[in-house]
């Protein structure tokens, strides 16, 4: 009788699978992109932003829309931290591996680049005001060893201020929270000249549309319009504002009056809204990437699994967003999944009852 292996004895999924990414805490984390795959709709992604933070562009407010645990905001930190300041050699090192040809672009788009960046707020949104969760962010961020810059003091004190109005149920325009920002990055520009600009990415904000259409009467979406107003019109001191929902805007103003839903349409339209969903090739590259055999495989299993492969591909089953060569070797690089399987785990972890590649991996692992 032969001996039975177990397959966790050949096989593992990577560490990085196993858990979801917060912006705001994985950002300054060195080993946040450890196994991390910038997939060709990630890249695209980041492709959009560098060209809209490039000098002439108006268009720099974006939501970036799809669906729980879907990757968003995997992709959001690998951009913030391939554009960021002080830079990440390692997030720029990987997009150079990947995509040379986009690599190029952000250098060529975004002068000073190799040097210097933009200074990244990331925040993550919860059940209270938009005002609350951007003060907080934005004192943070410029309070970080990392960031933190003398001229920047003042500012900050201003910003605390604002945040204990708003805190004690005081009134707070957007426009001052919009002319913080502003003099607070040209504040630091002047000084430091290889700090490009800022780039504000506001994760989560689906929960603070639901606080604000809860109580449509603090008028609180509005200070996303004028921030990403503010951000179409920076010019040389470019502001970026990167926003990560569920769903787009009108479905959580869906109980709100036609006037109320009308002006929310008013802030939607002042985003490009860019659609998160990966591609079923994208889907199955993110399995292949994730389990790794931890020995090298028999040569009677490598057998099996190219056997599989080829009747899979005799079926017609390959991804036709995906290369015949490149279809097939991702394809064996699921194992030991067999192929019938992992080209079903798309769709059934897409279905009303998982949240996406979250369930996915946590299937896989």
């Amino acid at each position: 009788m032969s001996e039975l292996t177990s397959l966790r004895r050949i096989f593992a999924v990577g560490e990085r699978f196993h858990r979801s990414v917060n912006i705001a805490a994985d950002y300054n984390n060195p080993r946040a992109l450890d196994d991390y795959i910038p997939t060709s709709l990630s890249r695209a992604v980041l492709s959009r932003i560098v060209y809209g933070l490039s000098a002439g562009s108006t268009g720099r407010a974006w939501s970036i829309t799809g669906p729980y645990g879907a990757g968003k905001s995997g992709a959001v930190l690998f951009l913030a931290q391939v554009l960021g300041y002080p830079g990440d050699g390692r997030a720029r090192t990987l997009l150079e591996y990947t995509d040379p040809k986009l690599s190029g672009e952000a250098y060529n788009l975004l002068p000073g680049l190799e040097t210097g960046g933009f200074i990244v707020v990331s925040l993550v949104g919860g059940h209270e005001p938009i005002a609350w969760s951007l003060l907080k962010g934005l004192i943070a961020s410029f309070s970080s060893p990392d960031t933190f810059n003398p001229v920047l003091e003042p500012h900050v004190n201003e910003m605390r201020e604002l945040y204990d109005r708003a805190k004690n149920g005081g009134a707070v325009s957007a426009s001052s929270i919009a002319e913080a920002i502003q003099s607070s990055v040209e504040a630091v520009q002047s000084t430091d000249p290889t700090v490009l600009g800022l780039l504000l990415i506001y994760d989560e904000l689906g929960k603070a549309l639901d606080y604000a259409a809860l109580h449509p009467e603090l008028a609180d979406v509005g200070i996303l319009q004028t921030v990403a107003e503010l951000a179409s019109r920076s010019g040389s001191t470019p502001i970026g504002l990167v926003t990560i929902l569920h769903q787009a805007f009108e479905h959580y103003a869906a109980d709100l009056s036609p006037v109320q839903q009308r002006e929310w349409a008013k802030v939607q339209g002042r985003f490009e809204d860019i659609g998160f969903l990966e591609s079923s090739g994208g889907l199955l590259g993110l399995i292949d990437k994730a389990i790794q055999p931890i020995e090298v495989l028999d040569k009677s299993l490598e057998s099996v699994i190219t056997h599989e492969v080829a009747q899979a591909e005799q079926l017609g089953l390959l991804p036709t967003d995906l290369d015949y060569g490149v279809g097939r070797r991702v394809l064996a690089g699921c194992a030991p999944l067999h192929p019938t399987a992992a080209l079903l785990l798309g769709r059934l972890f897409r279905s009303r009852l998982s949240q996406n590649e979250r369930s996915m991996f946590a299937f896989l692992s």
